[in-house]
């Protein structure tokens, strides 16, 4: 996945928490837009416990967007 596929998500209006899978298993949830940033090649994350994770944006293996009812959406 590129960083501007990424921004979408982020940018999305209104905006809808998303699940991230990298490509060695992690899953981080993204619950706030303010809780990711990117540049056009790496991705830092800040992750509920207030710890970060920073990652290149093609090791994303898949979005999910969280549904409303609790349930995800793959994209």
């Amino acid at each position: 996945m590129t960083s501007d596929e990424l921004r979408g998500f982020i940018a999305a209006k209104p905006f809808r928490p998303f699940e991230v899978a990298l490509e060695n298993g992690d899953r981080h949830r993204v619950a706030h837009p303010e809780w990711i940033r990117t540049t056009p090649s790496w991705v830092l994350l800040e992750l509920e416990d207030g710890g970060f994770v920073v990652f290149e944006a093609g090791d994303v293996t898949s979005v999910r967007v969280l549904g409303r009812s609790g349930g995800k959406k793959k994209v």
